[in-house]
Parts: structure tokens; C-alpha cells; sequence
């Protein structure tokens, strides 16, 4: 169904596919993938909403949409915000006409189609049946260090990124800018999983940080892979 249709069928209406925890946000996203694919028997793996993002190629969803580019939303992208001051536990609901339908937002365990901020959002999924035909899907996404910082401390994957846990820093303002491949969203989102050539395999934070996301391109040659 068209992203009109699904926020007509929803505006209002509760719904709890799960039967877990009674109505909450991820419910009105598997019942966009229980109408559009058959599939609702998954879980966030983490217990949050943001589990949809960070364990998202591990989930049977994952095949019908593509990661997209919270700067360029259209009408029917899922959002996916980590812990922040907006969503304390994290959130996710669907772009529509420039405001957000979702469960349990604004008070109001039902659906409402609200104004969010996009601060604290770790991901976009888009419906491949939104995309036009022809159009590439395989785009990968980075994150984009500013050259007027020359200091970004890098942590084990396995470690909590303190200060204190710090193996080592990147200096983006030496290169004019680094950029990364983002292999996985790790620490409910805070942090991002990148290889780099000193360090090998190690995870950054970027959450209200002013590290850019991107998918499809990087901003910066130098630290790309």
C-alpha cells in the first residue's frame, strides 16, 4: 500500500501486533511490514526501538527496504531515533507530509502525525516499493569527521567509549576531513563501528556530535574505505 494509505488506515487508531508491552511505536512499524510483506514475528533484539536500525541486516524486514538519508526523507521512510531528549528509550515512526506518524508520542499511545525533531536519529529505512524503478539500492552509508577538528578519540569494540577507554584519536583536521564506512551502529546508536589503518577495526562516538551521516557518498577522501 501507498504511505497515504497506510496513515489513513493508522491516524488515530491503536494497534499491538506483539501483544508485548501493550501499544507502543515499533507495533505501528510491524504493522506497516505485517500489511505490506506478511512479516511481524521479530523482535529489536536491544528491547528498543532503536534495535530496528542497529540489528536491521539481521532482521527478515531488512530485504525490502534500503538505508536512506534522514536529509532527504520522502513520504513513507521509517525514522529511527536512538536514546535522546526527545525519545529517552529511542522511537521510530513514519515520515509523511513533513511530520511523523507513530505510536506512543506526544502523550498519546495511539497514532498521531506530529513535528519531531531529527535530532538524536540514527537511521532511515526506505521501502524499496517507494523507490523508483531503476534507481540503485546498494548505497552504503558513512560517517564524515569536520577538518576544523584535530582530535576524535577511538575505542575498542568491546570497550565503553569513555575517555578513560580510549586506545588512540584520529586527527580529521590534518587530512582537511576524514570519512569512514559505517560497518555496524553500535551502544544504542552512539557509537558507529569504522576500520582504519592504525588501529584496525575500533568503534567512534558520533551521538550530538558534530560528525556528519551519510549514504551513497562521503564528504572526505582521505579515511575512506
Amino acid at each position: 500500500m501507498t504511505a497515504k494509505e497506510f496513515y489513513e488506515r493508522h491516524i488515530g487508531k491503536a494497534v499491538d501486533i506483539d501483544g508485548a508491552a501493550g501499544v507502543q511505536c515499533v507495533d505501528l512499524f510491524k504493522a506497516f511490514t505485517k500489511e505490506n510483506y506478511g512479516i511481524w514475528k521479530y523482535n529489536c533484539t536491544n528491547g528498543y526501538a532503536s534495535g530496528l536500525w542497529i540489528y536491521r541486516k539481521d532482521k527478515p524486514y531488512y530485504k525490502y527496504f534500503v538505508d536512506g538519508n534522514i536529509n532527504s526523507l520522502q513520504n513513507g521512510d521509517w525514522v529511527i531515533w536512538g536514546n535522546c531528549k526527545i525519545a529517552p528509550y529511542s522511537h521510530v515512526a513514519m515520515y509523511y507530509n513533513g511530520k511523523f506518524l507513530g505510536q506512543n508520542q506526544n502523550g498519546k499511545r495511539y497514532a498521531t502525525c506530529i513535528n519531531i525533531t531529527k535530532q538524536g536519529v540514527i537511521g532511515v529505512l526506505r521501502p524499496k516499493m517507494y523507490i523508483p524503478s531503476g534507481t540503485p539500492t546498494n548505497k552504503k552509508t558513512y560517517v564524515n569527521l569536520p577538518p576544523q577538528y584535530d582530535s576524535w578519540a577511538v575505542y575498542k569494540l568491546n570497550s565503553k567509549p569513555l575517555k578513560v577507554n580510549a586506545i588512540g584519536k584520529l586527527n580529521p583536521k590534518k587530512y582537511g576531513g576524514l570519512s569512514y564506512y559505517v560497518y555496524a551502529y553500535r551502544d544504542n546508536g552512539a557509537t558507529v563501528e569504522i576500520q582504519t589503518s592504525v588501529y584496525g577495526r575500533v568503534k567512534i562516538y558520533v551521538k550530538n556530535t558534530p560528525a556528519i551521516i551519510t549514504v551513497g557518498n562521503y564528504k572526505y577522501k582521505n579515511g575512506t574505505h
